[in-house]
This record gives structure tokens, sequence and C-alpha cells, in this order.
């Protein structure tokens, strides 16, 4: 006779409070961008990555709020942020972006992105858009437009 084993409802409810700990912790977090010269890497610190921020005109990090926590399609928890938004206002102080980070509301440093190929953002009203999608334990992804 073959045995089924199904996810218990502990562990389904334990994954829908660690997310809820990590929305909780990530509650007025800044998403910023960093420019292209700068290659981050597992020892990096936010100072490393203030150093290389964006100074484009116009540029300002964005503070994230977050949706209910819910079960994506792949029957995960998730989170996903409101849809940060980057735009030069000139041509005068052009940049490379490298990537993003995600900073906490107390100064620190939760995750980083690194684009694949740098995104220009050295004409007026090139812009940046992106959105941060969490779950449960650690699976952070950034989808970013231009």
């Amino acid at each position: 006779m073959a045995e089924q084993h199904v996810q218990s409802d502990l562990t389904a409810a334990a994954e829908l409070a660690g997310l809820t700990a990590k929305r909780t912790a990530l509650a007025l977090a800044n998403l910023k961008l960093f420019k292209s010269d700068f290659t981050p890497t597992r020892d990096s610190v936010v100072g490393d990555f203030a150093a290389a921020e964006a100074d484009f005109t116009g540029y300002a990090a964005v503070a994230l709020s977050w949706s209910a926590v819910g079960i994506g399609a792949d029957l995960r928890p998730t989170i996903i942020s409101t849809r940060a938004f980057f735009q030069a206002t000139d041509a005068v102080t052009p940049n490379e972006i490298g990537g993003a980070w995600l900073e906490t509301a107390a100064g620190a440093l939760y995750e980083y992105w690194v684009f694949i190929t740098p995104i220009s953002l050295s004409d007026a009203l090139a812009y940046i858009g992106a959105v941060v999608t969490g779950q449960y334990p650690d699976a952070d992804d950034l989808d970013a437009d231009y």
C-alpha cells in the first residue's frame, strides 16, 4: 500500500509566520541604486554601497511598502513591494547603474541585486522601475524594467 505525505498545517503556519516577520523587518526599507563601477561581494557592507550610490539628477532612494502575505502561484508564501520608480530629470550627471540594494529602515544591508547589463540613466526621462518579491525563507527577487 502506498503512503501519501502532505504538508502539515504546522509547517504552512510556520512559513507564513516567517514571512510575516520578514515583512515587519522590511517595513520602510529603502531601495537604492548603485553605479556599475562597483562590484559587490558577500563581504560588502552598507558603506561600500553608499560610496557607489547613484547620483544622477532626480535620484532619490525609494521607501517601499509591502503587500499582505499571500500564497504565490508556486504555492509559497509571498510578499510584493510597491513599485519603485527612478528617473533622470536631465542629462547633466549621467550614471550607468550596476544594480540595486535594499536597506532596512535601521540602515542595515538586507539584499542586493546586480544587473546583468548596466542600465544607462544618461538622458533626461530615462528610468528604471523595480518591484521586489519576497518569499520565505530566503528567496528575494528584483524585477526591473527600463
